[in-house]
């Protein structure tokens, strides 16, 4: 595993950990830390790992270090296996729509209890989606263009890393290669 593969999984469990009800917004942070830190790296990941050669590196707690050693190691890291079990797969999808963050899914949910993008669409449409932190006239179109793009067949399966990305204008992290020239 590279350290481009370790940097978006990292970034994903930030994003889950957004979407996760009652989490510190401080972990969701350490781990964006964590992730540009390791992006950041000179060398091989795995070599840094093994020699135990992460510890002190600005950004890395030793949690953070733990997981990044079970990554290694294992291929797997529980705690983010864990919380993709733990998430909505709802929360997953509204990722997906555009201009709707984690404070704004995690209150849709909370608050209309739905399951589905269509279930969503039918609150809006029923005028149940009247608050003023997600007005429903905003809403709608988003829904909309989703809703045309995957008929185009447009919209592909995204992690909330490549997700958080697009929101931000950045692109995303791949895997080998090398880093992109800027």
């Amino acid at each position: 595993m590279d350290k481009n593969q370790i940097a978006n999984i990292l970034e994903e469990v930030a994003g889950l950990l957004e979407l996760k009800e009652g989490s510190n917004p401080f972990e969701g942070r350490a781990y964006q830390n964590a992730a540009r830190a390791v992006s950041a790296l000179d060398g091989d990941i795995e070599q840094l790992t093994r020699e135990g050669k992460l510890k002190g590196i600005p950004g890395l707690g030793s949690t953070i270090i733990k997981r990044i050693e079970e990554l290694v190691n294992t291929g797997h890291m529980a705690f983010y296996e864990e919380l993709q079990a733990t998430t909505p797969p709802i929360k997953l999808e509204m990722m997906r729509i555009p201009g709707v963050g984690p404070k704004k899914i995690n209150a849709i949910y909370k608050e209309l209890h739905v399951n589905s993008i269509a279930e969503l669409e039918q609150a809006c449409r029923e005028d149940q989606h009247r608050r003023p932190g997600y007005p429903r006239e905003r809403l709608v179109p988003h829904l909309r263009r989703r809703r045309e793009g995957q008929a185009l067949g447009l919209l592909h399966d995204h992690t909330p890393a490549q997700i958080a990305h697009r929101r931000e204008g950045r692109q995303p992290r791949r895997a080998g290669g090398g880093e992109a020239r800027r």
